[in-house]
């Protein structure tokens, strides 16, 4: 999704002049500023035209884009456009983005590459855990903690994604370092500050020191880790960050399995945190300038760190969002009765196996969400070339022709892994040992959750091409009303019948999200001038 947010930077600037006599690839906020001007209007219309022009920051660079040589030439030019006839009718074939199935191919790799990461974090999260325990700290402050660390990183990655992908667009890749220290320092100075509120609620509680530590060193730590490696996806070094996590983790395995190390474990797990985050430390450097020697094609101005920090506030709201969704409808089940031959150390391993199994299948489909948001802006620049002027009706028939194709991609997408999930997980668990080492598969409850994951999916579709245009304030409003909604009637199903009943709750909160995020996206397209809802 990040990368795709990059695409509407170049928006602007259109296609490149075609060749004379031929239609330019005129954006939809130019073609709305002319349709405002009478086409006869001579002279004047034309001095209006291009004061309207210059009043939304069109300038004669922008203009010489479009092969004019000012804002007037070009003001000209769109008063001399063919009009669409009243009402506008629909374009006789629609248009829609091609089939490009190496990109769809690089953005599923990318999907199963972020569920390896997310297994070898799991991992490493629970050997953290063990080690904490070990020291006195209470389990739930840690896990407290790492969940907060999860949601400000996953805010912080969104955050950047929206700047970083911006300036990859354009080619301006000397701004990527500057943006990616601030997006880090931000991100830590979130995460201290987080820290200190959650020990001083602990010391509130009278918590011990053991499990103050725990609360502070978990979303320190786990901050850290997720901004480093989430900073390599952004730059499209996925198999780099996994593959870093992968020597750090096995590198401490194989030297604490040899005695060398010691006995005690705590000492393979910090050891493994400090090679990993040593090795993802020197991986973004060497990302970083292989990036920045690439062909610079322009000149990109950081804004101001208030100004930007203020901008990318709902970025940073809709990714911790998304996180805390996905957490809600586990501890909601965490919360639940747990019914007579049941533990609660069992209830919430089984809770965990389901949505976690249930998690991998939307990160698959979700790969297919981010290869057709991409496409997306050059679809919408085909359709604005070819409508008339102000002939919003055939834009924004194209618009939903495309997210209608691409939305059945991602449920079959969704559909494919979820059957896909339930044979496999089904198949281990009966073959291996799992049970003892991740915990029990309630097969109705898996089923449940698949169902509910998969109502996401649809929704987080929405969700995502709002982002894309840069309206991310709906899709905050959306996600945090279905994160409410999922977490009261899953608390509620799981008092009442169980800890296994709560999982319905995701579905409900999924149906609301799916729901609101149709008619978000019906809202949106009353009027198809995306570029007015720029805020960069």
């Amino acid at each position: 999704m990040s990368q795709a947010l990059g695409e509407i930077a170049a928006t602007l600037g259109g296609a490149k002049a075609r060749a004379s006599g031929q239609r330019k690839g005129y954006s939809t906020m130019l073609i709305s500023l002319a349709g405002a001007v009478t086409p006869d209007g001579g002279p004047e219309g034309e001095l209006e035209l291009a004061a309207m022009l210059e009043s939304q920051g069109v300038t004669d660079a922008v203009a010489a884009r479009y092969g004019t040589a000012d804002v007037f030439a070009l003001a000209h030019q769109l008063l001399a456009l063919p009009r669409a006839s009243e009402p506008p009718a629909a374009p006789a074939m629609q248009i829609v983005a091609g089939w490009e199935p190496a990109l769809l191919l690089r953005s599923l790799l990318r999907s199963a590459l972020m569920i390896a990461m997310m297994g070898m974090l799991l991992v490493g999260v629970q050997a953290y855990e063990r080690a904490m325990r070990a020291l006195g700290v209470p389990g739930w402050t840690t896990m407290l903690g790492l969940l907060a660390a999860m949601a400000i990183a996953g805010g912080m990655m969104q955050a950047s994604g929206w700047r970083v992908s911006q300036a990859l667009s354009q080619g301006t890749t000397r701004a990527v370092r500057p943006l990616l220290l601030l997006g880090l320092a931000f991100g830590m100075s979130i995460a201290l500050a987080v820290s200190a509120a959650l020990v001083g609620g602990g010391m509130l509680l009278e918590l011990p020191p053991a499990g103050l530590a725990g609360l502070g060193a978990s979303c320190l730590a786990l901050t850290l880790l997720l901004l480093l490696s989430g900073s390599l996806v952004l730059l499209e070094r996925t198999h780099w960050a996994g593959a870093a996590l992968g020597l750090a983790g096995g590198g401490a395995w194989l030297a604490h399995s040899a005695h060398a190390l010691g006995a005690d474990p705590r000492t393979a797990v910090a050891l493994s945190y400090l090679a990993a985050i040593a090795l993802l430390a020197a991986l973004l450097a060497l990302a970083i300038r292989q990036v920045s020697r690439a062909a610079d094609r322009g000149i990109y101005r950081v804004p101001p760190a208030g100004q930007m920090l203020y901008n990318a506030a709902p970025y940073l709201a809709y990714g911790a969002l998304a996180v805390i969704y996905v957490f809600a409808g586990q501890l909601n089940g965490w919360l639940g009765r747990v019914p007579d031959g049941w533990t609660r150390d069992q209830a919430i391993a089984a809770l965990n196996v389901a949505h976690l199994l249930s998690l991998a299948t939307v990160v698959i489909s979700q790969g297919v969400a981010e290869y057709a948001l991409r496409l997306f802006w050059g679809a919408i620049r085909a359709a604005q070339s070819e409508a008339l002027v102000c002939d919003y009706a055939a834009i924004r028939a194209s618009v939903q022709l495309f997210l209608r194709r691409h939305l059945r991609m991602v449920l079959l997408g969704q559909a494919l892994a979820s059957l896909a999930v339930a044979a496999l997980a089904q198949w281990l668990w009966a073959r291996y040992p799992l049970e003892a080492l991740l915990g029990p598969l309630v097969t109705p409850m898996l089923y449940i959750s698949l169902a509910g994951y998969s109502l996401l999916a649809w929704g987080l579709y929405g969700c995502g091409f709002a982002v894309t245009v840069a309206r991310p304030w709906p899709a905050v409003r959306a996600l945090l009303a279905a994160a409410t909604l999922e977490f009261a009637s899953g608390l509620l199903l799981g008092q009442a019948g169980g800890f296994a009943l709560s999982v319905v709750g995701v579905v409900v909160g999924g149906a609301w999200l799916a729901l609101s995020t149709r008619r978000m996206i019906a809202q949106m397209l009353d009027r198809v001038d995306y570029l007015l809802y720029q805020a960069f």
